[in-house]
Order: C-alpha cells, then sequence, then structure tokens
C-alpha cells in the first residue's frame, strides 16, 4: 500500500491508512494530514446543517477531537465515512442548541399571550404537587387542541409549541395575519376559560 493518495491533479494526500497509523502512534500530525486532505469537504457539510462560518469550523474542530479521542481502539474501516458521521452528529446538536436558544427568545415575546394562563390551583401548595399539575394542564391542552377546528389546532400549534411568528404561519397557512390573530385570540379565551373550570386561575 502507498503512503501517498492522489486525489487531484493539484496535490496529493496522505492514504487514510497512513493517517490511522498515526493516531495509533499518538502522533498530532494524524490531525494536520486530516485536516488537509478532508477540512474542505468536512466545513462545508457542516456550513450546509448549521450555516454559518465560524460555527462550522468549531464543528469541524470538534470532529478531528473526537477522532483523536477515539482512535485507538476505533480503527475505521472507511475514515472519510467516519469523519462524515461524526460530524453531522456534533453539526445537528450544536443546529439544535442554537435553535433553542432562539426559541427561548421568542417564549419571553409569547408570554404576555399565553404565558400567564397556565398556573396551578392552589399557589401555596407543596412544589411536590407541581409535576402532578402539569400533567392535569397537558391533559386539559390535548383536550382543547381536540376540541379545535383543525387548522385553529394547526395555527395554536405552530405559534405556541413551535414559536412561530404570526407572519410565518401566515406564510404557511396562506391564511391572513389578521385572521390568524383573531382565531389565537378566541383560542387563548376558550383556554382560559377551560383552565378556569378545572381549578387553574390567573
Amino acid at each position: 500500500m502507498t503512503q501517498i493518495d492522489r486525489i487531484s491533479g493539484k496535490g496529493t494526500y496522505m492514504d487514510d491508512f497512513r493517517i490511522i497509523e498515526l493516531f495509533f502512534a499518538r502522533n498530532e500530525r494524524a490531525i494536520e494530514e486530516t485536516d488537509t486532505k478532508y477540512g474542505r469537504m468536512l466545513t462545508g457539510i457542516s456550513f450546509n446543517i448549521v450555516g454559518d462560518r465560524l460555527d462550522a469550523e468549531e464543528c469541524v474542530n470538534d470532529t478531528y477531537l473526537a477522532a483523536w479521542n477515539n482512535i485507538p481502539p476505533t480503527r475505521p474501516s472507511d475514515y472519510s465515512a467516519y469523519l462524515c458521521r461524526i460530524l453531522r452528529n456534533i453539526s445537528y446538536d450544536m443546529y439544535d442548541r442554537k435553535n433553542a436558544i432562539k426559541r427561548k427568545a421568542v417564549m419571553v415575546e409569547l408570554s404576555d399571550e399565553i404565558g400567564e394562563l397556565i398556573s396551578f390551583r392552589n399557589p401555596d401548595a407543596p412544589a411536590i404537587e407541581d409535576q402532578a399539575a402539569a400533567a392535569e394542564i397537558g391533559k386539559i391542552i390535548n383536550a382543547f387542541l381536540q376540541s379545535l377546528k383543525p387548522e385553529t389546532a394547526k395555527i395554536f400549534v405552530r405559534r405556541y409549541f413551535y414559536a412561530d411568528t404570526i407572519q410565518a404561519i401566515s406564510e404557511i397557512t396562506g391564511m391572513s395575519t389578521g385572521k390568524i390573530e383573531s382565531a389565537l385570540f378566541r383560542a387563548r379565551k376558550k383556554l382560559k376559560s377551560l383552565l378556569e373550570k378545572e381549578g387553574f386561575y390567573l
């Protein structure tokens, strides 16, 4: 087996077998050779997932670290596929973290609309009741969604569970923003009534 593998007319790159041998020898050149051979490809894949160049570079670096920590004892039979699998997992994890932060920020905006609708039946009750109360509220909301027209249930879920903006919902459903706001207002009023009937109050 040759020590180098020509993959383009612009240069030569170390054979995967030799790179993996460097990992087993705990030679940091393994990372350098991996980056030289696969860095551009990996960055492109990650960028397509996370949508940000700096984030993509961070994911690639984390991929190299993961490879360093796992080789040995792992000896990949297909090194490029092995790297891509690690990279995708790391990139999707970053994507989820970033979007979770965005969703949290949006939920602050939503609090004036629905956040205060959900409160526990007894504000002086011990904290141990919170889990049971939350489960009960979940059942009420599920029943509430079943009672709505499918179109209204859809926009309610898009707004309050996925934190979509009114404009985004309008683009998804084809409904006007005014119609969406009116439907959500009526739905919130109905939910508030159901919660109060079950002993949950503002």
